[in-house]
């Protein structure tokens, strides 16, 4: 059993019939606590002289008795800072038997002698999120209320975190780990606290002791190997909680593992917008990827497409200058390399986030992108097909992005052989890497791999279709004027 007995501003005075008696900070609460069913002699004189008192109703709910309660208060764990208040359903936001966990999850990313990105789902007022920030973490901060997002920032906010890396998400769970799968996102831990019952929007039920397994395999797939993803369950129907802990090498099968600790009730079904909902079809995961991708294209060939047409006329200048013309499938194919490269710059130069936050936006959540800066150090991969899975759609997408590349160069330029192929492809992708390195993503060879592949590919198919129609190139090359051709007759 864990034990959080490192609390000063925190104190279990006594238990029973029912009722906890609590000292936080300096104000004694009372309240009700169903697995307290033992009785108590309640001979602690503070059980007379509580500044609050959490009445039960008979008919559902129930209020505060308060006499000298102030309507907020600060209470100090280590060097966090939390805020806590009472409020509905006896709770003051804040679950202090959680401070065992606080320190686990703080000594590992403490130990792993990297970066380390936290997901913390279900996740309230932000106990957990702001000690892993506290530990160096960066941290994805998800929870359906924003209430409970807005205070969770208060808290870091408390706690000297509020310029820490850490992203807030006001959505349904299920719906935003979905998400993050499509985008291809990959988390070093997870935490959730899920609550025990509710319905989602729709009318789904979840029950934690149905579901629960479901939920943590769908999360498998954004935990990253070779940290672990912690599934540190802060709800339980009992005394003790059983922590499921799903060890996800490369998202692959969940094991269990249980760890008992002391649990509180976190939740009641006060934040049921968190029912799950399945994966859905193959295919329709896959139309909704490659829209995500198709959509945040967008957005950067749109602006070159522009700026090609505004270029468009020094252009002309300069070529009836040297006696040369571009015949319009030239200029419309070299708009469609512009506007693809305009695409392939945003979705490969910008950092991650840039591109979930646009997905979100699309989607209609608003901008995420809040907290998360710009340029930050990213990660290497020099060992070839290390960091490789066996995706079809990350393979080949990675592929697939770049066959246009190869197919349109060698299509608008003339002597594009093999050999320029290759060399534009391994300068292009690795600069790509390079500068991804510096935006917070990684630089791996296996990318440059598979998308100088690609460009081969590309070209391979111009070889074809040269070959299929020999005169089809030169109407996509430039060529010389009537009129320096007919000074070339005369």
């Amino acid at each position: 059993m864990w034990i959080a007995d490192k609390w000063r501003d925190y104190e279990l005075l006594d238990c029973g019939g029912g009722e906890r008696l609590e000292r936080w900070d300096s104000r004694v609460l009372v309240r009700p606590d169903p697995q307290a069913i033992w009785e108590s002699q309640r001979r602690n004189p503070a059980w007379k002289r509580a500044d609050g008192r959490y009445l039960r109703s008979h008919t559902g709910g129930g209020h505060w008795e308060k006499k000298t309660l102030p309507e907020n208060w600060k209470i100090r764990y280590g060097d966090l800072t939390f805020q806590v208040k009472p409020m509905n359903f006896k709770h003051t936001g804040l679950f202090p038997e959680q401070a065992a966990n606080w320190d686990f999850v703080m000594e590992k990313i403490r130990k792993a002698g990297r970066p380390v990105r936290v997901l913390n789902l279900f996740a309230y007022t932000g106990g957990a999120t702001v000690a892993c920030a506290r530990a160096g973490a960066s941290v994805c901060h998800v929870d359906a209320a924003k209430g409970m997002v807005a205070w969770a920032k208060e808290n870091a906010k408390l706690s000297g975190l509020e310029e820490a890396p850490i992203r807030w998400i006001v959505d349904d769970c299920a719906k935003f780990v979905e998400r993050e799968i499509r985008r291809g996102k990959q988390y070093d831990a997870i935490i959730m606290d899920p609550p025990s019952y509710g319905r989602g929007p729709g009318g789904e039920v979840w029950k934690l002791e149905e579901n629960l397994y479901s939920f943590v395999k769908l999360c498998a797939a954004v935990g990253q190997a070779p940290f672990y993803a912690d599934k540190l369950l802060y709800h339980g129907a009992g005394p003790l909680s059983a922590g499921v802990f799903a060890e996800c090498p490369g998202g692959g099968e969940v094991r269990r593992k249980v760890r008992l600790g002391r649990a509180g009730f976190a939740g009641d079904g006060d934040r049921i917008g968190a029912a799950l909902r399945g994966r859905g079809p193959v295919v329709q995961r896959v139309m909704a990827r490659t829209l995500a991708y198709l959509l945040t294209m967008a957005c950067g060939a749109f602006p070159a497409l522009a700026v090609f047409a505004a270029l468009a006329p020094w252009r002309r200048r300069r070529l009836r200058e040297r006696g040369l013309v571009s015949a319009l499938p030239r200029e419309g194919a070299l708009a469609l390399f512009g506007m693809f490269c305009g695409g392939m710059a945003m979705v490969t130069l910008t950092p991650r986030w840039v591109v979930w936050s646009l997905v979100d936006w699309f989607h209609g959540s608003g901008w995420n992108g809040a907290g998360d800066p710009f340029f930050q150090a990213g990660t290497v991969n020099l060992i070839p097909l290390r960091t490789l899975r066996f995706d079809p759609y990350i393979l080949a997408g990675n592929i697939i992005l770049f066959v246009p590349a190869g197919f349109a160069a060698a299509l608008i330029w003339r002597g594009f052989d093999w050999r320029r192929t290759l060399a534009a492809g391994l300068c292009a992708t690795g600069l790509i890497e390079s500068w991804q390195l510096c935006v917070g993503r990684a630089f791996d060879i296996d990318d440059i791999l598979l998308n100088t592949l690609g460009v081969f590919c590309g070209y391979g198919l111009w070889r074809l279709t040269r070959r299929l129609d020999p005169g089809f190139a030169e109407k996509f090359h430039v060529r010389m004027s009537e009129e320096s051709a007919d000074e070339c007759d005369d």
